[in-house]
This record gives structure tokens, sequence and C-alpha cells, in this order.
């Protein structure tokens, strides 16, 4: 597409800015480049390879404040019972969406 050419500026006009009239033709051309390169794949460790996922839900998460004596909200996420194959113990542990968090870690002990 071709732009179209600026019209020219009044010399006489003391305001020194564009006036009201004029119109410049929006680009598609602007490139960008970074300032630094990210690498394409960044591998996270969760902690959580090695082990057998047993139940899986997506909830919220509260806890019980005493001074205010109410429940707040401590995250919404999926909540995973996991087990550890090598030893057998289970744990549950909740992420928070998007920014996976940890909001709850906890081993499951018998009573045995």
């Amino acid at each position: 597409p071709k732009s179209q050419p600026k019209p020219k500026r009044d010399e006489s006009d003391d305001s020194g800015g564009e006036s009201d009239n004029e119109t410049v033709a929006p680009s598609n051309d602007v490139v960008v480049e970074p300032i630094v390169r990210l690498p394409d794949d960044v591998e996270v460790k969760t902690g959580e390879e090695g082990q057998l996922v047993e139940f899986k839900e997506r909830g919220r998460l509260y806890r019980f404040d005493t001074e205010s004596a109410q429940w707040k909200e401590k995250g919404v996420g999926e909540m995973k019972l996991l087990r550890d194959e090598s030893t057998g113990k289970s744990r549950v542990v909740m992420r928070r969406d998007q920014v996976h968090k940890l909001c709850a870690n906890h081993w499951i002990a018998s009573d045995r």
C-alpha cells in the first residue's frame, strides 16, 4: 500500500505542533529487535517427577484466620494426590493457577 504524502504545514503557524488537519498514515512495517534473546524452552523441575498422580481435581484452598474468626482463600488451582513410587509415601500438592506457586504441600502419614 502506498502511503499518503503529508500535507505541507503552513509556515505562518506558530503553534509548533501538528495542526488538526494533518493526517499520518499508519505504518505496519515497524520492526523492533529484542534487547536480550531468551531460550526457547526452559525445563522447570516441580519436584513431582517420578511420582504417580492418584487423584487430580480443581478446587479452592481456604485457611481459618483465628484473629478475624473467618475463612480466607489461600489459592485456586489443581490439587493432586501424589504417591512416590520408590518409597510408597503419599502427599497432597496444590499449585495456584497461572503462577504455579505452591499453596499446599503435605505428606500423608498413616496412623499405624
